[in-house]
């Protein structure tokens, strides 16, 4: 497995441009971090996504913001999204409109490129924090895109294993796992290939934090042992995630 060429793909999500009606840009000279609230269009989540947005306010107004900003990407109908930038001024939160979309590609890899690009250009920082509201399926792809050949893999994974492995889900079979705990069982005893993947993996997750326990809708709470940030589903064996070992990305990187 290219386990090295696996991490640099989620550091670099090339930037681009999307149509919409653009407003004027709010420049910040002193920005040390932005942090990103990516709620795409779903059907039956929006009303999750407006409280989660009143609770991130909430917290803003009485805790304020010191060198960061908050830009949210909102999708208010499934043909229409806004992005726009809670501000804070004496406990009062505002959210100040920067940009309109009609139908954004916010699931494809131009649209989100793009998205993130708008993100960029009006709240540029040191460092960005990045909330996805979505459902626990991890968008994974319903049309695979295959690779015209398989490179050899480096690694086999024994599927003995896998009961061993940080679940993050409540799925039977598991769908997800953590990718950290993943790759330190994988790469047990490689201790050079293991260390350049730590290395990298701090470089994609600068931060992280957990609760003791998440939430499923099957199976209620469950604990969080092991943590990465990153999940996967390299070793899944249900068949929603059946065709993942087919897409172009999973034949390039193993």
């Amino acid at each position: 497995m290219k386990l090295i060429r696996l991490l640099p793909i989620l550091l670099v999500i090339g930037l681009s441009c999307l149509t919409g009606c653009q407003k004027e840009e709010i420049p910040f000279a002193d920005n040390e971090r932005t942090l990103f609230m990516y709620l795409p269009w779903s059907t039956n989540l929006t009303s999750y996504f407006y409280q989660n947005i009143d609770d991130m306010e909430d917290a803003i107004s009485r805790r304020g913001l010191d060198k960061e900003r908050v830009l949210v990407f909102l999708s208010t109908s499934s043909t229409e999204a806004e992005l726009f930038e809670i501000t804070v001024n004496n406990g009062t939160c505002t959210r100040q409109i920067l940009k309109e979309y009609t139908r954004p590609a916010f699931t494809t890899e131009e649209g989100l490129t793009g998205i993130l690009n708008d993100m960029k250009s009006f709240a540029s920082a040191k460092t960005y924090s990045l909330i996805v509201g979505c459902h626990g399926m991890g968008w994974l792809p319903v049309a695979q895109s295959k690779a015209r050949a398989a490179t050899k893999p480096r690694y086999h994974w024994e599927y003995s294993h896998t009961p061993s492995i940080q679940r993050m889900d409540g799925y039977s079979p598991v769908i997800f796992y953590d990718f950290g705990d993943y790759v330190r069982t994988l790469c047990s005893d490689d201790a050079e290939q293991l260390a350049q993947f730590e290395t990298l993996l701090e470089q994609v997750v600068p931060y992280k934090a957990h609760t003791e326990k998440y939430f499923t809708a099957a199976r209620g709470p469950l604990p969080i042992e092991r943590y990465s940030g990153i999940t996967t589903s390299a070793p899944s064996t249900n068949s929603l995630a059946s065709s993942y070992s087919q897409t172009s990305w999973y034949l390039a990187t193993h």
